[in-house]
């Protein structure tokens, strides 16, 4: 659809990851101009550096690209030279002492990457923002000592917000229901980047953790990305409340490519983030300097709605309704984003479903339901047609079968397990007969941010029911 696209002014994408290899990068996804001279115009002083040995070891080849972009990027943010070397020689360390992460390599290959994965048909990756557990950490500059200090690793990142591009991905280390914004300077600096650009976040893979008070006027000023599974339902562990904007199917899984294995399993909220993120710089093509409130209006307006009453992304109309609004007039009609007209596809829905000719009818019935997704004939026919082919997932998807929101006794346990309530959590294991519903990876990440005074007493509970903890 977006082929006689293809001469718009791409959309500068912005990931803030956990990890790249650069090189996979280069070759895998597009990237913009500037990036690539970036990536690939190494430090004339920083190789003769590695050269030398100067560092103390002999990074392997496919370290000294990383090398290169890493210093400089610190470079940009203001540190000195000895700041950033020592920062090369902590990562060096870090990528010796455990597997290299591929996360942001995934992330990167679902926005921009070759066929078949790449979402965006417009936009190309513009900045690349690491962030690994252990950097960039802060370094102090008189004895360059290398401390964890993420309140000196936002600061930095807000360093460089005029330079930021137009959407930036975060699909890991936000953990935005965890400790990250518990400083308000923190949440302060994060607002100051969400100000200059749209910022697309993951909810996070810890449901039913709680969001605290201090965190929801942040998140008015992002858009977090909760995750689905195939027929259409919340996942499990992702969260899905008043501060989630969309939903993407995800799940366990989204098939991604790693760098040398072939397809590997790549999900959760970190797959469903660019997946939106993704469709909207392919909006900000037809409607730039869009807003988060006008972001979150169209993404919502345009959504899926599940089973289970979740929200999904639907790229299809999401970017018919763009360009509708583009032809239209913006940014002077832009106050029409807000109207429900601009989404009321009826006349067009109508015209797909008056025909019957077998050989178009699939077609024009995927096409009424993308525009029209709350139109009971076209999902009706198209949830008979996968069933009579035995596709029982997309039949589900599809069907207009509601079920309840996610079951009210399983909240009401993992709630009484983060909130390490052992007289609820007695009470409710007490009455339950049917455990279908415990998850083994969910309470390990409870019990893993759960205050160490608290844990023994909830333990002690689950184990006391016959329930095996992590």
């Amino acid at each position: 659809m977006l082929k006689s696209f293809s001469g718009r002014e791409p959309v500068r994408i912005g990931i803030f990851e956990s990890g790249f290899k650069m090189a996979t990068i280069i070759d895998r996804t597009r990237l913009s101009s500037k990036l690539i001279t970036d990536l690939s115009t190494p430090s004339a002083e920083l190789s003769k550096i590695l050269q030398g040995n100067a560092f103390g070891f002999s990074p392997e080849e496919e370290l000294i690209q990383d090398f290169h972009y890493i210093n400089a990027i610190l470079a940009k943010m203001g540190l000195a030279k000895e700041q950033r070397y020592a920062l090369l020689s902590r990562y060096f360390i870090s990528s010796k002492t455990r597997s290299r992460q591929r996360h942001g390599n995934a992330v990167a290959r679902l926005l921009t990457g070759k066929s078949p994965f790449g979402v965006s048909a417009l936009g190309e990756i513009d900045f690349l923002f690491l962030s690994l557990k252990d950097y960039p950490p802060a370094v102090d500059k008189d004895t360059l000592k290398v401390t964890l200090d993420m309140t000196g690793n936002i600061h930095r990142l807000s360093l460089v917000v005029d330079s930021l591009p137009d959407i930036v991905n975060i699909s890991a280390k936000f953990d935005p229901l965890g400790g990250w914004f518990t400083p308000s300077g923190i949440q302060q600096q994060f607002a100051k980047i969400a100000q200059k650009t749209l910022v697309v976040a993951s909810a996070g893979n810890g449901f039913p953790d709680p969001i605290e008070s201090g965190k929801r006027e942040l998140f008015d000023k992002l858009i977090l990305v909760g995750s689905t599974k195939p027929s259409g339902c919340v996942t499990s562990y992702s969260p899905n409340n008043d501060k989630v904007t969309i939903c993407a199917p995800s799940d366990s899984r989204v098939l991604q490519t790693s760098d040398e294995d072939g397809a590997i399993a790549f999900g959760g909220t970190s797959g469903a983030t660019p997946l939106v993120t993704g469709a909207l710089a392919d909006v900000l093509s037809f409607l730039p300097t869009m807003t988060v409130s006008e972001a979150k209006r169209i993404l919502q307006e345009t959504a899926i709605i599940g089973r289970d009453g979740t929200a999904i992304l639907n790229y299809y109309k999401l970017i018919r309704v763009a360009i509708r609004l583009a032809n239209i007039g913006w940014p002077e009609h832009r106050e029409l984003i807000f109207s429900d007209d601009l989404y009321d596809f009826t006349d067009e829905v109508n015209q797909y479903l008056a025909v019957i000719d077998n050989s178009s009818q699939f077609t024009n019935l995927r096409q009424a339901f993308f525009l029209q997704p709350d139109n009971n004939i076209a999902r009706e026919r198209l949830s008979k047609i996968y069933a009579q082919q035995g596709y029982e997932t997309q039949a589900l998807f599809y069907g207009n079968d509601s079920i309840p929101p996610r079951d009210a006794r399983k909240h009401d346990y993992l709630t009484a397990i983060a909130e390490a309530d052992t007289e609820r959590l007695e009470q409710i294991l007490a009455t339950t007969d049917d455990r279908d519903f415990y998850n083994n990876v969910i309470i390990g990440h409870l019990l893993q941010h759960m205050d160490k005074d608290k844990m023994p007493g909830v333990v002690a509970v689950l184990r006391e029911n016959n329930i095996n903890t992590p």
